[in-house]
Order: C-alpha cells, then structure tokens, then sequence
C-alpha cells in the first residue's frame, strides 16, 4: 500500500508529464499550420526539393504538417499517455534523423521547417534554425526521458525487466492498465 508521500510525488509526476504533453501538442499546432499556410504559398523554395527526402518542399511542408497535426490531436485529446510519450519519441525522433541528415550532406540554407513564421515575426532565418533545434531536442529529451525514468522506476520496482517489458508498460501500468509482461498488450 502506497502512502501520501508517494501518492503526491506520483500525482506530481504525472502532472509533469501531461504538462509535457500539452505543451508539445500546442507547438505543434502552430508548427504544423505555419507549415500548412507556407505550402499554399507560391514562394520558389517550394518547387525545389529537399536535399534529404528527394521531393519538393511544398509535399515536405504538407506531409510534415499532417503528421504534426495528428500526433497533435492525439495528445490533446487522447487518454493514453504512454502512447502520447511515444508518438513523441518518435516524431523527435524522425526530425532529429532529418536534421542529421541535413547535417551530414552539407546543406547550408536555411531550413524551411518553420514556413513563413520567421518572415512573419522578422527574424533572420539562422535564429530560427536554432529555435527548431531547440525545440527538437525538448521533444527528444523530454520523451525519452520520461520513457527513461519510467523504466528506471519498473526496473527498481521489480528488480530487473523482464523479457519483452519497456518503460511503456510502465507508463501503462502507471495509467491504470493492467500491463502484461512479454509485450505491449494492456487492458485499460
């Protein structure tokens, strides 16, 4: 049985993580519709394709602003929150790759991630590059640090993981679902 102590630190914890949460999801709202305006536009940059995925940045814009918008609504208005941790973790993922990549070939513009909201807000295109990375890496570091910590409390819990377990299971468990060891199969 759990005391108050603990109860009130769990309560904190997930006040955190929703928290988290939310304000993800808010980013990407205005992330993903300044993506949407932008691909509308009729601005050059939009006929030409993106050095890493190989097609115009107008589909880039519009596939990233649809996937941006769903992980989106699924955070505001879903009750799971190991998979609103989780499309997180992958959504930073996959932008962390695409930055890498951006990196790694050498391509030196500005990246048209944003749209049109530096121009909107007259900043220089440099800052809101560091803006995006910033904002990439609360993503990343936020999820996978969340996922982290909630492994590390399964994993203290009960000693050792068992196989097939994740910090899932335990964002699971600690949601009310009845985890089952060997995957990622729940009952809420």
């Amino acid at each position: 049985m759990r005391g108050y102590g603990e109860n009130k630190r769990r309560m904190s914890n997930r006040k955190f993580i929703v928290l988290f949460i939310r304000l993800t999801a808010m980013i990407l709202i205005i992330v993903a519709g300044a993506k949407l305006i932008s691909a509308t536009g009729s601005a050059e940059i939009l006929k030409q394709n993106d050095p890493v995925l190989m097609i115009s940045f107008r589909h880039v814009l519009l596939v990233a602003a649809l996937v941006e918008g769903v992980v989106a609504l699924i955070c505001l208005s879903g009750k799971s929150i190991s998979l609103q941790i989780s499309l997180i973790a992958w959504l930073s993922t996959a932008f962390l790759l695409y930055h890498i990549g951006v990196f790694w070939i050498g391509y030196h513009k500005p990246c048209p991630c944003l749209g049109n909201i530096p121009d909107a807000l007259h900043t220089s295109p440099r800052i809101a590059d560091v803006g995006i990375i910033g904002v990439v890496t609360y993503m990343f570091v936020g999820s996978y640090g969340i996922l982290l910590s909630q492994w590390l409390k399964k994993w203290k819990t009960e000693g050792s993981m068992k196989s097939g377990e994740s910090a899932i299971v335990a964002l699971r468990r600690e949601e009310g679902g009845k985890a089952q060891s060997g995957g990622l199969k729940t009952e809420m």
